[in-house]
């Protein structure tokens, strides 16, 4: 069994990704590594280009027939991983093989189980368009899960194998896999610390997230949220229309002329939405707990 399994998706990245795979297998890590690269339906020349490590022993190549995902590519290299650590490594030659090796030496103790990469600048790599809508997820994230988190899609990522396993029936099959896997460590109660990384600028494949993708990753996150913490919407909103009820009809009251129907409209609902609450809330325990024992 190898200490830690680097997991790099690929998708069109046949420009750089010999030279990425090429980067890590040439670094001397201070542990023992295999390197799983994971194909996603490339239509340039990315298969050929990994082709070449085929022969090695510490390498291993699986290719989809058809695009399935950032995420899902993850999930494949995860499930066919035989090391306590699986990192998560990007094909498009932004990573430094340095920062796995200090990931490393933050996690071999066994204190932690998970270190994710902090980008200096969450626009780093990626175009300046794309920045405000990251602001807005990080925002969303850290006012719902009150963590207050500098960046939690960053694509490098050391986590303990058998934790991560765990859950993968929860993480997304697309680019949220990160967004979703870093909510997930820090709602169970895991062990985690970000690590600053650097960046070199992207010369591989242009990033394929698109508008549709920041539109699915807030989706995303508040379906995450529903399954982590219900009663965090369904408490605040019910709450919220009790009040409002209340206040809609307290001129009618102090009138004598008891509630209005608005206001006993409002009151029903918050009562609902309340119970609704703590009824997915069960459900959603049920199901966290699913594969953790």
């Amino acid at each position: 069994m190898k200490d830690v399994s680097i997991i790099i998706p690929v998708y069109n990245e046949g420009k750089v990704i010999r030279r990425v795979v090429q980067e890590i297998l040439n670094f001397k890590f201070s542990f023992q590594i295999d390197v799983i690269i994971v194909n996603d339906g490339s239509t340039d020349n990315s298969l050929e280009e990994v082709g070449h490590f085929k022969d090695l022993e510490n390498v291993k190549i699986i290719s989809n027939y058809h695009n399935r995902g950032y995420g899902a590519s993850l999930k494949i290299g995860i499930r066919k991983a035989d090391s306590k650590y699986v990192c998560s490594y990007d094909g498009d030659g932004q990573f430094f093989p340095e920062d796995v090796e200090n990931f490393y030496n933050k996690i071999k103790d066994g204190s932690l189980d998970a270190v994710i990469g902090q980008r200096e600048k969450l626009s780093s790599g990626s175009p300046l368009w794309r920045t405000p809508g990251k602001l807005f997820i990080r925002f969303l994230i850290n006012n719902l899960i009150k963590v207050r988190l500098k960046d939690f899609n960053c694509g490098l990522r050391m986590m303990r194998r058998d934790v991560i396993k765990k859950y993968l029936h929860l993480c997304s099959d697309a680019f949220s896999f990160s967004t979703t896997s870093t909510m997930i460590i820090i709602n169970r109660g895991y062990n985690y610390i970000f690590l600053p990384i650097k960046l070199k600028k992207r010369d591989g494949g242009s990033s394929r997230v698109r508008l549709s993708s920041g539109l699915s990753t807030i989706y995303l996150v508040l379906k995450m949220i529903m399954l982590f913490n219900p009663l965090k919407i369904f408490f605040t909103t019910g709450l919220a229309s009790i009040i409002l009820g209340f206040f809609w009809g307290l001129k009618y009251f102090l009138a004598g002329n008891g509630l209005s129907i608005g206001s006993l409209l409002f009151f029903i609902v918050g009562i609902l939405l309340i119970f609704l609450g703590l009824i997915a809330d069960q459900i959603s325990e049920i199901r966290k707990t699913q594969y953790e024992k």
